[in-house]
């Protein structure tokens, strides 16, 4: 039996995989992605003539844990406790 109708008896028709097209909001969303990950190489190529490397890696991650953290808590998630629990 081919492997899309077993998934699709197994799983049900909702589902069943979708077009691989891409429109309109799929093309946006890359252009977006692409757009934020590409101004990151701009904006260090700038400041690093102002900063030395930590400080500008510093000012890169805090606001990305920070973010990340808050993440954790919203979805009500807790950070491992011992260093066991963090293997």
């Amino acid at each position: 039996m081919p492997r899309d109708s077993l998934e699709n008896s197994t799983t049900g028709a909702a589902n069943a995989p979708r077009s691989a097209t891409l429109g309109a909001v799929e093309y946006g969303l890359i252009a977006l992605q692409s757009t934020l990950w590409g101004s990151t190489f701009f904006f260090i190529s700038i400041a690093r003539e102002h900063m030395p490397p930590l400080t500008l890696s510093m000012v890169r991650l805090i606001p990305a844990v920070l973010l990340l953290l808050a993440v954790v808590a919203a979805m009500g998630l807790r950070l491992p406790a011992t260093v066991a629990q963090w293997r």
